[in-house]
């Protein structure tokens, strides 16, 4: 038998008897519903003929009454009555039939009618309340027989105002009140027939009612009844049909999968050997039975194979991880190597730069010096990008000023713009968070490095117009930020295909502009890893011939070290003050050994001529032989020599090791 057949026909009978039970369930709902309208209805026809009863009691009460005393209030009691039954006046503010003329009569309260208004006659209730043909013709007999004792009513009401002549049997205006001849209609034989024959029909009216609703009441709970019989068997008809189904299903269906489950169970330890026996099972699970075997015959047989393969992949890996490293020694060992060279070239020329040369060899020296910065700068890039792909590139944190950090920043590349008569700026979101006294926690090499990138990379592709670095301040919580810097500018700008690969490692937007402006293609992917790095994010938005947007997101721990501790540590009371005379593109012919001697800041200064030693900024040779007797204290002679001859020998990474190993 099939999966789909017997889930199907199962579903099917399920689905019947909860059908079924629901409609069932529904009849009992509307069965409930009907007797309690049966009931309301009883209760509602019982008042209305009992009310009617008691009305006539209390016309009968207040005529033998007018006729006993000749008082006015008892006719007017009684007429205000009959209207109020015939639905002629609207009853009095709080009526209720049983109680209230007697409250009246005793003068327990005032009788006020409504000016205004009419109430529902005793037929038109009977009418609305769906009485029955029998119980209107009984009603229109005590009416019939009213309208009798209404006549007689009337001529005793006259006599006793003195408006009848008893003799000639006539009304007349103006007579003598005759309450013993009243009283004789009213207490006479013909009167008390009708009054008998009134109050039979009265309950005549009441026992027709009585036993119209009493039916109508059993036969609602009688439908209840069954139908609530009738939804208790489909309810357990449903309940068993439900558990037989469960039973089988499980039979049929949960233990076959139980057995398929032991049996993975059993192949993932390791013993391939097991094997099903799907004969008895559903067609699909039998299948599925089958497979398994097939699959456990598989795997017995490719788990020598895959155990080869392993040790093959795993030699394979140790000699891709030997080469990876040979390849990672060679290219530290040869950046370092042709570094040195380097450094030495770019020394020499900027010497000569500072000789007296004509025209033609300043030009060529400028050509020379230019060029191996640019190599320089390649292999800078060739040992970040093996570094980041070793997973070797460490991220330092540090306190430091961001917002001068920035501004100096801007300082590097002004010469650039102003080469290409290009606006440079720096745009600071106002911020309570990022001021001139914040000082946050990073690695401004590795920040400067990107945003090095991003405005070289910026100036060179504009022509004309502008490139801005501007900064917003995200706060995350009271010790965290995030900061959002974005270099926009005005240049040739780029489409999405060009977008697509700016990223990726030695991939320019197009082929041109290697030849056109140069580069290897690393910047922009070294960037986007030291980004990631320290947690950040870097994009791009770009349209053709519109200018570029770069968009580099940082996170920043604001340090406890505010900027006034700076100064102090430093021993100074401005730091504008020490930049000034730090930041050898400004003061290059400050004389620092005075710096030194008064204010005692060793620490920071080396911290910026190392920087000065990592931009290859060759301005760092003679600020250090201007200043270096002055370290003599801090470094020791030793140190002082080892530096000074790394210097001589152009070998700034050896000096930077050194400066480091004493700032640590």
């Amino acid at each position: 038998m099939k999966l789909q057949k017997l889930s199907i026909t199962g579903s099917g009978i399920v689905l019947i008897s909860m059908l079924l039970s629901f409609v069932s369930i529904w009849q009992v709902k509307n069965a409930y519903d009907a007797a309690n309208i049966a009931q309301e209805n009883r209760q509602s026809a019982m008042n209305t003929v009992n009310d009617f009863r008691l009305q006539m009691y209390q016309l009968n009460k207040m005529l033998t009454a007018y006729i006993s005393t000749a008082e006015p209030k008892y006719l007017l009691y009684y007429y205000d009555s009959l209207a109020i039954q015939d639905g002629i006046k609207a009853p009095p503010k709080l009526y209720k039939s049983s109680i209230y003329w007697d409250q009246v009569i005793a003068e327990e309260i005032l009788h006020v009618m409504p000016n205004r208004g009419t109430s529902l006659s005793i037929a038109t209730k009977m009418k609305q309340q769906k009485f029955s043909y029998a119980e209107l013709n009984t009603l229109k007999n005590i009416f019939s027989i009213t309208q009798k004792t209404k006549k007689i009513e009337q001529i005793a009401f006259a006599a006793t105002q003195g408006l009848y002549d008893s003799k000639n049997k006539r009304f007349v205006e103006d007579g003598h009140a005759d309450l013993k001849f009243a009283a004789s209609l009213i207490y006479g034989k013909e009167y008390r027939i009708l009054n008998s024959q009134l109050s039979q029909e009265i309950d005549k009216l009441v026992v027709q009612t009585d036993n119209r609703t009493h039916k109508m009441v059993i036969t609602a709970t009688t439908q209840l009844s069954h139908w609530l019989s009738l939804a208790i068997i489909f309810i357990v008809l449903t309940v068993l049909v439900t558990l037989g189904f469960l039973l089988m299903f499980k039979k049929v269906i949960l233990s076959p999968i139980d057995r398929l489950t032991n049996a993975t169970t059993n192949i993932a330890h390791g013993d391939y050997r097991f094997r099903l026996d799907p004969s008895q099972w559903l067609v699909e699970l039998k299948q599925l039975g089958l497979t398994f075997n097939l699959m456990a015959e598989d795997i017995a047989n490719d788990i020598s194979n895959r155990e080869k393969n392993r040790l093959e992949l795993e030699e394979a890996k140790k000699i891709a991880e030997n080469a990876t490293k040979a390849k990672s020694m060679f290219l530290a060992n040869m950046s370092h190597e042709i570094r040195t060279p380097m450094n030495a070239i770019i020394g020499m020329s900027y010497l000569a730069l500072q000789s007296d040369l004509n025209p033609k060899q300043k030009e060529f020296i400028e050509q020379v010096n230019f060029s191996a910065k640019s190599l320089l700068g390649i292999i800078n890039d060739l040992l970040d990008f093996s570094k980041i792909e070793a997973g070797k590139m460490t991220i330092e944190t540090l306190p430091f000023n961001l917002n001068e950090f920035l501004q100096n920043t801007i300082k590097l590349h002004q010469y650039q713009a102003d080469e290409k008569e290009i606006i440079l700026n720096y745009e600071r979101e106002n911020s309570s968070v990022l001021n001139d006294a914040t000082v946050v926690i990073g690695d401004t090499l590795r920040i400067s490095q990107i945003l090095n990138n991003l405005l070289s990379n910026a100036i060179k592709f504009t022509h004309q117009g502008y490139v801005k670095l501007s900064t917003r301040t995200y706060t995350v919580d009271e010790k965290n930020i995030r900061v959002c810097f974005t270099v926009e500018d005005s240049g040739i700008g780029m489409n999405e295909e060009q977008q697509s690969r700016l990223f990726q490692e030695f991939s320019q937007a197009n082929s041109s502009t290697t030849r056109h402006y140069g580069g290897t293609g690393l910047g922009l992917a070294i960037s986007k890893n030291l980004a990631e790095l320290m947690d950040g994010s870097i994009k791009v938005e770009s349209e053709e011939k519109k200018g570029s947007k770069f968009i580099l997101e940082l996170p920043f721990e604001i340090s406890l070290i505010n900027q006034d501790s700076l100064i102090l540590q430093s021993g100074h009371n401005n730091v504008q003050e020490i930049n000034a005379k730090i930041n050898i593109h400004e003061t290059t012919d400050v004389d620092c050994k005075d710096l030194f001697v008064k204010n005692n800041d060793s620490i920071l200064w080396l911290n910026e001529f190392k920087q000065l030693l990592e931009e290859s900024d060759f301005d760092a040779i003679e600020l250090w032989e201007s200043n270096k007797q002055s370290l003599e204290n801090k470094l020791g002679n030793e140190k002082i020599k080892k530096i000074s001859k790394a210097l001589v020998n152009f070998d700034f990474q050896n000096a930077i090791i050194l400066i480091k190993e004493t700032t640590l």
